[in-house]
């Protein structure tokens, strides 16, 4: 489970690549990409693999923007913000726990060697005043963090998260690889940083909270997984496509 949790990780650390490189697409209108044919060829194969269970998740990915933070479609729609909140720490499944907010958390992974912490929320002070405490009150032990180097943080792994957006040809490759390395890994689970970019992460962790023995509903089975990241692939290909024939 290990190795499919963090090839999952690596997943969306080259996504948040990806994203952070070029944001969204610039200009590219839901007019210019409904009129690309050769994207909405890619939308078309991308639909077909969906099939009736995966229909909600592609198209979230499937869009002439790609998935976005609930905030910014709040904040796009003239609805005001929703408040940021303190969560109670969720143990996701097995070794890994998430910890943080509504809109951002880090990620706590067991191991025989220590704790791999995943993020560390925003600043120095959220660390301390909501990571640390969070863990302690999920039975974990602080002193336990992994020394991991990253950016000048020596007590913990960053990894960004965003959507599969792909500006330029050098971010889809970074991608493709990635996806290459969880498929192979058999990676099992959707997980992001920023809860609601993916799916209704709050309310899948809410179940978790209130009936562990439920089926969890961040598994999705590797072969499952497998076809949600042919899916990402096939909406990130047609989104740079239309994005490069209306430069």
């Amino acid at each position: 489970m290990r190795k499919r949790l963090l090839a999952t990780f690596l997943v969306f650390a080259c996504t948040g690549f990806a994203q952070q490189r070029g944001q969204q697409p610039a200009g590219l209108t839901e007019k210019q990409w409904q009129e690309s044919r050769e994207a909405q060829a890619h939308v078309t194969k991308a639909m077909a693999i969906a099939k009736p269970d995966l229909l909600t998740e592609a198209g979230n990915l499937c869009s002439a923007r790609g998935p976005q933070r609930p905030a910014v479609l709040r904040q796009e729609a003239g609805l005001p913000p929703v408040p940021r909140q303190t969560l109670e720490p969720t143990k996701i499944f097995d070794n890994l726990y998430y910890i943080g907010f509504n809109d951002i958390g880090a990620w706590a992974l067991t191991t025989s060697q220590g704790i791999i912490v995943i993020d560390s929320l925003n600043t120095p002070e959220e660390a301390e005043k909501i990571l640390i405490p969070g863990m302690e009150k999920a039975g974990l032990d602080p002193k336990q963090i992994i020394p991991v180097k990253d950016g000048g943080k020596q007590y913990m792994a960053f990894m960004p998260s965003g959507g599969f957006a792909a500006p330029d040809r050098q971010s889809l490759a970074t991608l493709e690889r990635a996806l290459d390395v969880a498929k192979k890994q058999k990676a099992v689970a959707l997980l992001s940083g920023h809860p609601g970019i993916y799916g209704d992460t709050l309310a899948a962790m809410e179940t978790r909270r209130k009936n562990p023995g439920a089926p969890n509903p961040f598994i999705y089975g590797d072969v499952r997984f497998a076809r949600y990241l042919d899916i990402a692939h096939e909406c990130t290909v047609a989104r740079l496509i239309a994005t490069e024939q209306n430069k």
